[in-house]
C-alpha cells in the first residue's frame, strides 16, 4: 500500500485549488489523479499517482506521455486491472474487494481514491483540485464524489475540502435562505434577455471579424507590391518567397482571400 501517514491529500487538476495542497508538509501523503504530478503541478511531492482508466483508453495518443512518465516513477502507481502491460511498475487497484464491499457505484477516478483512502486507514482526507462545476461529464460524477465523502464522514473520517470548491456546495441553504428566483436558481427570463446580449455581441464581433480580415487582405496586397518592387529594383529573392512571375500574378487579380486550411 502507499500509506505514510495518517492524512492524504488527493489532488485533481482543477486549477483554483490545486496549487493549495500541503506538498511541503511531510505528515501529509500526496495522491495525484491522472496527469496533475506530471504536468499540473510538476516538479511537486508526490506520494502516489492514480490512472483509473481502461485499457482502451490508456492506449490513446493522448495518454502515451503520462505512461511514459508513470513508468518512471519510484513511488507507487496505482491502474486499473487489464493495464499491467501499459505500467509494469504499477500496482493494480483491488476493483473486486472494493466492489464488494462499497458496491458498484463508482462513475469517476476521484471516487475510486476516496474509497482507497478510507481502506487504507486514513483518518484525516483532503480534497484539492476537485471542483466539479463545471461540463457536462460532472454533472453525473460529482454526486458520487460527494456520496463517498458522506461516507468517510458518516465513518469518522476527517474530509477537508476547499471553501471555493463546488463540492458540497449549493447557491442557498433550502429552508432557511430564500432561492434567488421563484424558477430556480436563474428564472427563464433572465436566460433569455443574456441571450439576446450574446445574440448583439456576437453579431457585432462578425462585423469585426469582417472588417478585420478586409484589412488583412489588403495589407496582404500592399506587401506583395512592396516585394516585387524591391525584386524590379534587383534586391535579392528571400528564401520561401514566391517567384516574380508568381507574384505579378496575384498582382493582376488584386486581393485574395487565403485559404482556410482548418477545413
Amino acid at each position: 500500500m502507499s500509506k505514510k501517514n495518517t492524512k492524504v491529500s488527493i489532488v485533481g487538476w482543477a486549477a483554483n485549488t490545486r496549487g493549495h495542497a500541503p506538498f511541503d508538509d511531510d505528515t501529509w501523503d500526496i495522491w495525484g489523479c491522472n496527469e496533475v504530478g506530471m504536468s499540473g503541478m510538476p516538479g511537486k511531492r508526490f506520494t502516489a499517482h492514480y490512472n483509473l482508466h481502461t485499457p482502451k483508453e490508456l492506449n490513446k495518443e493522448q495518454f502515451a506521455p503520462n505512461m511514459e512518465w508513470l513508468r518512471g516513477r519510484s513511488e507507487p502507481v496505482w491502474i486499473l486491472p487489464g493495464c499491467e502491460a501499459l505500467v509494469p511498475n504499477a500496482k493494480v487497484y483491488p476493483v473486486a474487494d472494493m466492489f464488494a464491499k462499497y458496491g458498484k457505484y463508482f462513475t469517476n477516478s476521484i471516487s475510486y481514491m476516496l474509497v482507497h483512502a478510507i481502506e487504507q486507514g486514513y483518518k484525516n482526507i483532503a480534497l484539492y483540485g476537485i471542483d466539479m462545476a463545471m461540463d457536462s461529464e460532472y454533472q453525473y460524477q460529482r454526486p458520487c464524489v460527494e456520496y463517498y465523502i458522506g461516507l468517510a464522514r458518516g465513518m469518522g473520517i476527517v474530509v477537508d475540502i476547499p471553501p471555493d470548491s463546488a463540492i458540497l456546495s449549493f447557491p442557498w441553504i433550502y429552508g432557511v435562505q430564500d432561492a434567488p428566483t421563484t424558477e430556480g436558481i436563474v428564472s427563464e427570463a433572465t436566460l433569455r434577455e443574456k441571450g439576446r446580449e450574446l445574440e448583439v455581441q456576437f453579431k457585432k464581433d462578425q462585423e469585426s471579424a469582417m472588417l478585420h480580415r478586409g484589412a488583412l487582405q489588403m495589407n496582404d496586397f500592399w506587401l506583395r507590391m512592396v516585394r516585387m518592387n524591391k525584386r524590379d529594383m534587383g534586391y535579392p529573392e528571400l528564401p520561401g518567397e514566391v517567384s516574380r512571375e508568381e507574384m505579378h500574378k496575384e498582382m493582376m487579380s488584386g486581393p485574395q482571400s487565403k485559404p482556410n486550411k482548418s477545413t
